[in-house]
């Protein structure tokens, strides 16, 4: 399994393998339809299609950069330095949306020196800080991972639709679609996503000619939306909001339109970024 080269809310670092190992074996295109930070797509064999999507354009615009102009966008990340000072500037200097290697870099710099990459207020996110040796830093250590994500992208197809129409243009009966939207009134996201959002998610899951798989929370309002359709329930640790205060256990909802076999359980050991 390759490491995804960012860190984003949500991510499936963790519980991956066991999300990997649900997927139907027969499918012919996978699609991620939020993507973040595409753990699973990095976790897994690839398929003849494969899609990442996202409604965030920065994120769209970093990954789409990385696939095109990986030694660019690496020799522009070196020329800064990891510190609370470069930290504060890049909160408050957002590229022109027309510079895509400026946004990238800006994106790349911004996130991986976030706590927690906590963008769901740009504007504010805190600098994040370990006490660990240099070498031990995320940003180190994503920047190893360039060149593999690099790699692995070099099939893939880099979407920013709206979730209804990125299922829409690649439902198949062959298709699997990957759907980790933001949980049901949890904070922390960088994309708004309603309980009308998911509302239209479930209307749009239950009218395709391919599967789906869909992890979210447990929430009574999205087991009224997926009613009949098959369930796991399992539990994934959560972060709390201050670090002292150590990790959660969360319990989360594992929904397909096929038969899913029971992992073992918890799915989720840890919580990821």
């Amino acid at each position: 399994m390759l490491d995804s080269p960012i860190k984003w809310v949500g991510g499936k670092s963790n519980s991956r393998a066991g999300i990997v190992d649900l997927l139907p074996a027969d499918a012919e295109c996978y699609a991620e339809v939020f993507a973040g930070a595409a753990w699973v797509l990095f976790g897994k064999p690839a398929h003849p299609v494969e899609v990442l999507n996202d409604a965030n354009g920065d994120l769209i615009n970093l990954w789409r950069v990385l696939k095109w102009r990986p030694a660019e966008l690496l020799e522009r990340v070196h020329q800064h330095l990891y510190s609370r000072e470069m930290f504060l500037a890049l909160r408050e200097q957002r590229p022109d949306g027309s510079d895509e290697m400026g946004r990238a870099v800006w994106l790349y710099l911004l996130i991986q020196q976030s706590f927690g990459a906590d963008l769901s207020r740009i504007r504010s996110p805190r600098f994040g800080f370990w006490n660990k040796s240099p070498r031990d830093l995320f940003l180190n250590k994503s920047l190893e991972q360039f060149w593999p994500a690099y790699e692995r992208l070099r099939g893939v197809f880099i979407e920013h639709l709206d979730f209804a129409d990125l299922i829409r243009r690649y439902d198949q009966p062959r298709t699997i679609f990957y759907c980790d939207p933001p949980y049901l009134a949890t904070s922390g996201y960088a994309e708004a996503f309603s309980g009308a959002d998911h509302a239209r998610l479930a209307t749009t899951l239950r009218g395709i000619a391919g599967r789906f798989l869909l992890t979210v929370n447990d929430h009574p309002a999205l087991r009224d939306l997926y009613a009949g359709l098959p369930i796991i329930e399992t539990t994934e640790a959560r972060a709390l909001a201050r670090a002292s205060e150590g990790r959660v256990a969360a319990p989360i909802l594992l929904i397909a339109n096929y038969p899913l076999k029971q992992p073992v359980l918890p799915l989720f050991e840890e919580a990821a970024v």
